[in-house]
């Protein structure tokens, strides 16, 4: 009897509403799940293959110059994400050795179209983990020496965003 008292006391509790009918159940249920990608970038430049990266580099007028992105998704993997990059007056885009690398793979490395700096590259999938965005920009011939040029960088996926700089400190060209 107790039971039976204990299940019409849950059952009251449930309230009049009855379950919904067979019809009223989509056949195909809405995904509400997007990646969610939390997204880190670093940009870092180098003046000759064997200094240091970082953030602030020295360079001469008509210099070139190399710069990497370091994109960090701590997060979940996230489909077409897209790079940006700003330059001020003063630099300019060498876009032929633009290219994308992925984990810890050093020697391959896929070839980008030119447009980093306008509307942006496409990236594609930005994986869980690291992926490195690498360019090349050219010190214009009429920098003045003593100035100091940004370089700033953007990724972004699923309405998410990150984005970083590097300075270029142009000094006098070498005598």
């Amino acid at each position: 009897m107790a039971l039976v008292s204990a299940l019409a006391w849950a059952l009251s509790a449930c309230g009049d509403e009855e379950p919904p009918a067979a019809d009223d159940i989509p056949a195909r249920p809405q995904v509400t799940d997007r990646p969610d990608p939390r997204l880190r970038l670093r940009l870092e430049a180098r003046a000759h293959s064997t200094d240091p990266w970082a953030r602030t580099v020295r360079a001469r007028p008509r210099q070139l110059l190399r710069f990497r992105a370091i994109i960090r998704n701590l997060g979940e993997a996230a489909s077409q994400g897209r790079a940006r990059v700003e330059l001020e007056r003063g630099l300019g885009l060498v876009g032929i050795s633009t290219y994308l690398r992925r984990g810890d793979d050093r020697a391959a490395g896929t070839p980008l179209k030119p447009g980093l700096t306008r509307q942006g590259v496409v990236l594609g999938r930005v994986p869980a983990g690291e992926t490195r965005l690498a360019f090349s920009l050219r010190v214009a011939p009429s920098a003045e020496p003593g100035s100091r040029l940004t370089v700033g960088a953007s990724v972004s996926a699923q309405a998410r965003r990150a984005a970083g700089t590097a300075v270029v400190r142009v000094v006098a060209a070498a005598r």
